[in-house]
């Protein structure tokens, strides 16, 4: 039986036997092909296999925990469900991208790579000492005067320093900030008075004023400024009728002048605080602090039978007043004599150089006149009481007023002079000027209320004009000061015969029927303002010869009664 079976062929069949066999044991003779239809309940092996499987195919249940030994041929695609946590230890081959890692680039690229680039020093000093500061941009730190490196430690406290140490430390150095002027400044000529120099604006205030850092950062530093204000005459030109032709005319004026100073007046080194200023040309004020504005205000026309006066102004700053003093010498012996002509020369040849305007091709001659000149801080103002009573900015206010910055310092003369000198603006404005000239003069400053009428009771009693009233009616000139005589004796001197007078003291004439018959004055006992005259209320009598009379009732409150808001009401 065994020999017939064995030579009977079986029938093979592609769907698997319905009655499989149950044997504990493998096959001794496995199939060398892996089933079409995998098995319902595979062996689970916790020995890899040595020969896995080749598929294409990624996995559709991939492994959720990294194997313990690295593929030794990865994938060269990218996960398309990378990790979102980084590899506690960094790769040693890190991959290398030819792209940039974002699809939107800065929204603020840099213009151009830094000319002083940090470096990755090898160490850094937490120190320097002495007011010295570390240095990222050449890893070293760097010494105010009188102190150098130390050759052992680097630090700043050896003071046996080379020749030319402090002079040439920034040559390849960021500006350092050091305090001055009641705030910090960035400059590469530190002055005498500098004994701590920081990398930055927010360094310096946080270490020199603790208490008051924003307003250290907000505040100008008070640097000496000199601007030296002259008048040119062109002979042979005419002012064109064009707005922009002029104010190109002014552009090449004023860079002709420039050139002509720094490069003719030797010992003068003109930088990046160095500028000309055309404040006037062709009967068009340009104050400005460009170098010319289009914003102008048009003047009296001062057409000359074609010669164009030019007023300028060239304006310089220094941390060192004493260098500030010496530019205005050099200016002042430059611009006279055959050194004079050399200068004016100068600017002719400059301005027919540059291709200028018709207006200026006509240019014969240019003719010189010294103006004045003044030297003053370019700080923020505050009230010098006590001994100029003026605004200034010469960086000395006290340090209340730095902590209060906001409440004591102005931007501006005007508004300095208008909190703090309010009762005489004018004044204030000049006694600036006349505290800041160092030569030439100043006109004195026209105080529109000079020629309006107020009463003069300490002196004269009676209404006068002329400039000489007291500060607080200047300050309110609406309610103090009048535009007649007439006006300011009829509310002043309004009683009979005290009219009279007070219009004759000028010259005037009285007029023949009195000004006075419906006047308001003060009823001191009831502290109310009422008519002079008779009958119900508002009338409360004649007045007495004493008492001072005004047109309204408004009027009399606001001088007598101000301090009742019911005044006008009672």
């Amino acid at each position: 039986i065994v020999d017939e079976v064995s030579n009977i062929e079986a029938i093979v069949t592609e769907a698997p036997s319905q009655f499989p066999s149950t044997s504990t044991e493998p096959s001794s003779l496995p199939s060398v092909l892996p089933s079409s239809q995998p098995s319902e309940n595979p062996s689970i092996s916790i020995i890899p296999s040595e020969s896995p499987s080749t598929s294409n195919m990624p996995s559709s249940q991939p492994s959720i925990s990294p194997e313990a030994s690295p593929s030794e041929s990865p994938s060269h695609l990218p996960s398309s469900q990378p990790s979102i946590s980084p590899e506690g230890s960094p790769s040693e081959s890190p991959s290398i991208s030819f792209s940039p890692t974002t699809s939107h680039p800065s929204s603020k690229p840099s213009v151009a790579p830094s000319s002083m680039p940090t470096r990755d020093c090898p160490f850094v000093l937490d120190e320097c000492f002495n007011g010295g500061m570390w240095s990222s941009f050449t890893c070293e730190c760097l010494c105010v005067s009188p102190y150098c490196p130390d050759a052992v430690d680097g630090r700043c406290t050896q003071t046996s320093c080379p020749a030319n140490y402090h002079e040439t430390l920034f040559d390849d150095q960021r500006a350092p900030w050091f305090e001055y002027g009641s705030s910090c400044l960035a400059s590469k000529t530190l002055p005498s008075s500098v004994d701590a120099i920081y990398p930055s604006e927010e360094v310096c205030c946080a270490n020199e004023y603790p208490d008051n850092i924003d307003g250290c950062i907000s505040r100008r530093a008070a640097v000496s400024q000199l601007t030296f204000n002259g008048e040119l005459l062109l002979i042979g030109t005419s002012c064109s009728t064009s707005g922009s032709e002029r104010a190109s005319a002014v552009g090449t004026l004023a860079s002709s002048i420039l050139s002509s100073l720094c490069e003719n007046i030797s010992g003068l080194t003109c930088s990046g605080s160095s500028k000309v200023i055309v404040n006037n040309y062709c009967g068009e004020d340009y104050n400005s602090e460009a170098v010319y504005s289009s914003s102008r205000r048009r003047l009296e026309n001062t057409d000359d039978e074609g010669n164009q006066q030019v007023n300028f102004a060239f304006i310089t700053q220094s941390t060192d007043s004493d260098e500030i003093q010496g530019i205005h010498s050099l200016l002042s012996s430059y611009l006279q004599g055959t050194t004079l002509n050399t200068f004016l020369e100068s600017v002719k040849v400059n301005v027919l150089a540059s291709n200028p305007t018709s207006s200026l091709q006509t240019l014969s001659a240019v003719t010189y006149a010294a103006v004045n000149a003044f030297i003053a801080g370019t700080g923020f103002f505050y009230p010098a009481w006590g001994y100029l009573e003026t605004c200034i900015s010469d960086g000395n206010q006290g340090p209340y007023m730095n902590r209060d910055h906001g409440s004591w310092l102005y931007g501006n003369l005007i508004s300095c002079c208008q909190r703090y000198y309010g009762w005489d603006v004018v004044g204030c404005t000049q006694r600036n000027a006349e505290a800041t000239l160092i030569s030439g003069t100043i006109s004195s400053i026209v105080d529109p209320t000079d020629i309006l009428y107020f009463p003069d009771w300490e002196r004269t009693d009676t209404c006068i004009n002329g400039g000489a009233a007291p500060a607080y009616m200047k300050d309110d000139a609406d309610l103090w000061m009048y535009e007649t005589l007439l006006d300011c004796c009829k509310v002043h001197y309004g009683w009979e015969g005290g009219f009279d007078s007070c219009m004759s003291s000028q010259g005037g004439d009285p007029p023949t029927r009195s000004p006075i018959s419906e006047s308001w004055y003060v009823d001191w006992g009831n502290f109310v303002c009422v008519e002079s005259c008779e009958g119900a209320s508002p009338c409360s009598g004649h007045h007495e010869p004493w008492d001072t009379l005004y047109d309204s009732k408004l009027q009399c409150c606001r001088i007598h009664l101000w301090w009742k808001d019911d005044c006008v009401e009672l």
